[in-house]
């Protein structure tokens, strides 16, 4: 065997290596996508149920939050099932499915900086914690959570390119379209682990600093970090991702775009549905 047909098995033996882990880590995407998916289903009904209650402990403003997130990524969900199984060769559901991830996309970042806000007033601001949200201040909150994607990202709808992002024309769209989701993101990212550190810091010195406080604190710190490091390396991701769109085409880019946008895609997953997992080992 002479050292080009090695090189040439060698190859060979490299590509169908990276063929499993690709098909591996679609594998881990689809079983988290869809058990994530039924267990936040799961227990937004069980919030909900708790809503319903006279003087629940749980009708708090923070849960309030975390149900429009979880009814959110829900809708987004459904809406990609319809698009990808029931209704493929349909246009207005892929129209519909684009407008829906695009809106999620851009929401959970913005959602994200408000839970960690709210725990932030929660143990160092309690005394204006209750004016800040309830009553109309919290519907205004609530307001500028649903039209943040708007106010930040709606002008990108006067391009065509947004409802059929999948045009072969629109691939420089779609490539900036993502570049400016990780930013986005990436800032509430960043600022969110700014405040949950600082508040699980200064919450030792908080009139509040009873057991119970101090056990809450432990739990924002390990929340926090958690789901800030998950939500970061998506960010991350997502911007690698938007650099390579233009040469998913490319042989020199293609296994490299495929890894993150599948990684992306998997740590996007995590990160929402382990704010539900964390919900509950936690409590």
């Amino acid at each position: 065997m002479n050292n080009h047909e090695k090189f040439t098995e060698e190859t060979e033996e490299h590509l169908e290596s990276i063929h499993w882990l690709l098909v591996t880590i679609d594998i881990c995407i689809d079983v988290v996508f869809y058990s994530g998916a039924v267990f936040t289903l799961f227990l937004t009904i069980c919030l909900l149920y708790n809503f319903s209650k006279p003087n629940n402990i749980l009708s708090t403003a923070y849960y309030y939050v975390l149900v429009l997130g979880y009814a959110v990524d829900l809708c987004s969900v459904i809406t990609y099932i319809l698009d990808a199984s029931v209704f493929p060769e349909i246009s207005p559901m892929k129209e519909i499915n684009n407008i829906i991830q695009w809106y999620a996309k851009l929401f959970v970042g913005f959602w994200n900086t408000l839970l960690v806000l709210n725990r932030l007033t929660a143990l160092i601001w309690w005394n204006k914690h209750s004016k800040i949200w309830e009553g109309k201040f919290f519907v205004g909150i609530v307001l500028i959570l649903f039209v943040y994607p708007f106010i930040l990202n709606g002008y990108s709808f006067g391009n065509p390119c947004q409802l059929d992002i999948d045009d072969d024309e629109c691939t420089e769209y779609m490539a900036e379209s993502q570049n400016f989701a990780a930013i986005a993101n990436g800032v509430n990212g960043v600022l969110s682990l700014i405040v949950g550190l600082f508040t699980a810091f200064a919450a030792r010195f908080s009139v509040l600093a009873s057991k119970s406080s101090q056990k809450y604190e432990k739990q924002l710190l390990i929340q926090s970090i958690i789901s800030s490091f998950l939500f970061g390396s998506y960010c991350a991701l997502t911007a690698a991702y938007s650099i390579l769109y233009p040469y998913q085409n490319d042989k020199d880019f293609a296994v490299l775009f495929d890894l993150t946008r599948d990684f992306s895609n998997l740590f996007y997953k995590i990160f929402y549905y382990s704010s539900a997992v964390l919900l509950v080992i936690l409590s």
